[in-house]
């Protein structure tokens, strides 16, 4: 659950349309922290996760003190990429979705690199079918 504060809206007093975008990158942290990985360890295994293109479709608005939900489910898994589905819904219904690409890449080297077995394991359970 994501609540929205003061400081998330614009001048009308609705949630800034960039701010969803963090909400998402919110919900994508805990989703990996959900299936067993931090942005530490893949750090220390030389890897990042990077956010190559977004696509997003607001649907309704979202307002000042109001709580948010973020679902994110495995669209599409390449062998150095992953594309995710997330949906931020309001009292269940859905006001905002998002497609996300994201690659794994080297940090050394900041060129695409294979994702990792147990890692491609995690999320191909979350793969939606």
């Amino acid at each position: 659950m994501i609540h929205t504060y003061y400081e998330d809206t614009d001048a009308s007093g609705i949630i800034y349309h960039a701010n969803y975008l963090k909400f998402a990158e919110r919900a994508r942290t805990e989703f990996l922290h959900h299936i067993g990985f931090t942005h530490n360890q893949l750090l220390d295994a030389d890897s990042l996760l990077v956010v190559s293109r977004i696509e997003v479709d607001y649907k309704k608005p979202a307002f000042c003190e109001e709580e948010l939900c973020v679902t994110t489910q495995v669209e599409k898994l390449g062998a150095a990429m992953v594309v995710l589905s997330q949906i931020i819904t309001k009292q269940d219904a859905p006001i905002c979705q998002l497609k996300v690409y994201v690659a794994l890449i080297s940090k050394s080297s900041l060129r695409p690199i294979r994702i990792p077995p147990e890692l491609r394991k995690a999320l191909e359970n979350y793969m939606n079918n």
